[in-house]
């Protein structure tokens, strides 16, 4: 027996193993380890932060005179969306204000309208609070929306529906046409 050539043998297979203890797949193993940390600051827009990007268009379609009574139904054309990226706690709320409505063609001639009724219904994912009953938001702000401290985001309300109401002693002298009124929403910041 050749004890030099065992020798070699023995010490290289030594090696070979002591090598494939010190890494695994190809991949040395670390002696030590240490952790670092990696930060990201978010802050909010400085325009934008809060806006209104869809509100509801109203069509009361059309009625004849003297058979108006009750209450007109609206039918509204998107629900509303807002885009909250100041990533506080402060809510907010969209309030309505509707004008009177006016003959396209005369102006001076007015519709006798008592009250313009809107009543939103809550988002699907709870973060928005619509109105549990008829708000009139004629000639004065209503609030028909109200996101809470965490509605950061974008969120959308749920259905609009709206209702009309006319003078009925007044209905009989009116100017045939379109009338029309302007809708005001606006979106103030904090919840109340």
């Amino acid at each position: 027996m050749n004890f030099t050539s065992n020798y070699k043998k023995l010490s290289i297979g030594a090696i070979a193993l002591l090598s494939a203890s010190t890494t695994i797949g190809g991949v040395a193993l670390a002696d030590d380890t240490m952790n670092g940390t990696a930060t990201i600051t978010v802050v909010a827009p400085t325009t934008d932060a809060l806006s209104l990007t869809e509100t509801p268009n109203i069509d009361f379609g059309t009625a004849t005179i003297g058979a108006v009574s009750g209450v007109l139904p609206g039918t509204t054309d998107k629900p509303y969306t807002v885009v909250d990226l100041r990533g506080g706690s402060t809510g907010y709320r969209v309030q309505v204000e509707a004008s009177d409505f006016t003959l396209k063609t005369d102006t001076t001639k007015k519709l006798p309208v008592t009250a313009m009724l809107l009543k939103v219904a809550d988002s699907t994912n709870g973060e928005l609070t619509g109105t549990s009953s008829d708000v009139n938001v004629l000639g004065q702000q209503g609030v028909v929306l109200t996101g809470g401290a965490d509605s950061n985001g974008t969120q959308v309300s749920g259905d609009v529906t709206a209702g009309l109401t006319l003078d009925g002693t007044k209905v009989g002298s009116l100017k045939v046409g379109e009338y029309q009124a302007t809708v005001t929403h606006s979106i103030v910041s904090g919840v109340q």
